[in-house]
């Protein structure tokens, strides 16, 4: 299923608001794509930002403003990056029923 995505833009002159396709924006590690929202005429607005903030959760971008906030020393990553992984392997043990 091919999958649509575009983003808001207001309109300067009391035009209505307008859909563009959605952009990419540059980044270290490749392109990142900005989450949208496809709006019609006459759909409802508080619909559309609630589309919005789902498509924001899922892409995961609170989490990774919160994550970014402060300074993280690689050794401090490192330990919760194996911590988590602890947790994924304890977590599949006891859906197989081994624990």
């Amino acid at each position: 299923m091919l999958k649509k995505d575009f983003l808001f833009m207001w309109c300067i002159g009391g035009k209505p608001l307008t859909i563009i396709p959605l952009t990419t924006i540059p980044h270290k590690k490749g392109v990142s794509l900005v989450p949208g929202v496809f709006l019609n005429d006459g759909e409802n607005f508080e619909l559309a930002i609630k589309k919005f903030k789902k498509q924001c959760e899922k892409a995961g971008i609170l989490s990774e403003l919160k994550k970014r906030q402060h300074y993280e020393k690689p050794s401090v990553k490192r330990k919760k990056k194996e911590a988590a992984a602890r947790k994924r392997l304890m977590k599949k043990l006891r859906k197989a029923g081994l624990i």
